[in-house]
């Protein structure tokens, strides 16, 4: 959790969505609209069943993978440190 200049840790916690999309591609407008109607913007977003090879969306960094047809992604609201580590 980020601290802020006291030392203490910040009292807000994070927001988590996730979302089997099935195909992001098609849902994406949606999504965004449905984060700009939100009085609290999401700080990360787990998509599943992403289908798509590159996922964009304004306003946050991806970290994706992608077999095939099917894929993951992390998306991360810029601002905040995210560290993306490879595993085998």
């Amino acid at each position: 959790m980020p601290r802020q200049r006291t030392g203490k840790p910040e009292t807000e916690p994070f927001t988590i969505w996730q979302w089997n999309c099935q195909s992001f591609g098609n849902k994406k407008a949606a999504l965004q609209q449905h984060i700009r109607s939100s009085p609290k913007k999401p700080d990360i977003i787990m998509l599943q069943e992403t289908v798509v090879q590159d996922p964009k969306l304004t306003g946050y960094r991806a970290h994706a993978y992608t077999t095939g047809r099917r894929g993951v992604c992390t998306f991360v609201r810029k601002g905040l440190t995210a560290i993306e580590k490879k595993t085998e």
